[in-house]
């Protein structure tokens, strides 16, 4: 049986008249199902996770390997936004799931379509501006709202440390936040991926040196890293006051 390589998550801007924030527009998925394909809420489209199935069997997947499927999974995103009145190009934050990271190349060399926009680069430890990613964004800005990439912190120096390397990717979602204008108290959300939920403790105690209260809303999943030797990984998003009031 040809089984899934390929899932992605997507929230992006809508590109028509804004909604009011009670309100809401559903797009339901081809075949009945227990999750919308997506929700437009005021002026964000929040998408549900893609397969790469065939046209006419919403179970089968399209043959020919990552690539494959990879534009399979944009072409269906393409057009669940379309309905939703918005498009790949307002794309603010994409999570992609892979079965086997040795696809991580392969998925990137066509999803690098999906990524030319205006991106926030994380600057170096020292002040100087950051090299570029070739295949995503340190952190995306729409508005008053900042999306930042998962950040690892695995360097030599913080090799087998799952606290050390949480400081690191932490000092790095710093840099990125300072470099949008953003702090600390802008953030509302984050995602925390850990290979070994034994490292949870670790990282709990340097994460809470940044958040010592009011904590951000928060998921920690055990799922395994594209590095070797990460131990952990942060995703981070921020909201501006001006739209986090009521």
């Amino acid at each position: 049986m040809n089984r899934a390589l390929q899932v992605a998550g997507l929230m992006a801007l809508s590109t028509g008249i804004l909604m009011s924030q009670t309100s809401r527009q559903v797009v339901p998925t081809d075949v009945p199902l227990p999750f919308s394909a997506a929700v437009r809420a005021g002026d964000l489209v929040y998408v549900g996770g893609e397969l790469a199935t065939l046209p006419d069997d919403g179970m089968a997947i399209v043959p020919g390997g990552i690539q494959a499927q990879t534009r399979r999974v944009m072409e269906r995103l393409s057009a669940t936004l379309a309905k939703a009145g918005s498009s790949l190009a307002n794309a603010a934050s994409v999570t992609v799931y892979l079965r086997n990271a040795s696809d991580f190349q392969a998925m990137n060399a066509v999803y690098r379509d999906l990524s030319s926009r205006r991106a926030i680069t994380t600057p170096a430890a020292d002040g100087r501006p950051g090299q570029a990613n070739p295949v995503l964004s340190s952190a995306i800005q729409v508005g008053n709202r900042l999306y930042l990439s998962g950040m690892l912190g695995d360097t030599a120096a913080t090799a087998g440390d799952a606290g050390a390397q949480t400081r690191e990717a932490l000092a790095r979602l710093g840099r990125t936040l300072a470099a949008a204008g953003f702090d600390w108290s802008h953030v509302v959300d984050g995602v925390v991926y850990l290979p070994d939920l034994s490292h949870y403790g670790a990282m709990n105690e340097a994460y809470r040196a940044v958040f010592p209260k009011d904590f951000p809303a928060r998921a920690a999943v055990r799922a395994g890293l594209v590095a070797p030797g990460g131990l952990v990984e942060i995703m981070l998003t921020a909201v501006k006051q001006a739209l986090m009031a009521t």
